[in-house]
């Protein structure tokens, strides 16, 4: 329950990549739910991630698909439970793979950028 992950303010439309090698085990497509169109990947070092409120896919893209780190798998919106207007990518960060607690990105995505 409560908000996992970590709400990154972007503009609409900006490019969302794969942070680990690994398969996009779901595809969220529900926009009446709270991740509108999102992603879940799964790494190959058992880290689950999140992606969520994304505008749209990316060409190609689908569930059960192994992606690479950097790979484009969306792009940044409003879509699920996000203000409208107020675009932001909503990452989730799970060590240990499915079913575990989510932790603080913040180093991750230091690391990253």
């Amino acid at each position: 329950g409560g908000h996992q992950g970590v709400d990154i303010g972007a503009e609409q439309g900006q490019e969302v990549y794969a942070v680990e090698d690994g398969v996009l085990y779901r595809q969220f497509t529900d926009l009446g739910s709270a991740a509108g169109l999102g992603w879940g990947l799964h790494g190959e070092s058992d880290t689950k991630y999140r992606y969520y409120h994304l505008a749209a896919f990316a060409d190609g893209v689908v569930e059960g698909m192994r992606v690479y780190r950097g790979q484009l798998i969306g792009y940044v919106g409003d879509t699920g439970n996000a203000t409208p207007g107020g675009y932001h990518l909503h990452f989730q960060y799970h060590p240990g793979g499915i079913g575990a607690a989510p932790a603080d990105p913040y180093n991750l995505l230091k690391a990253h950028c």
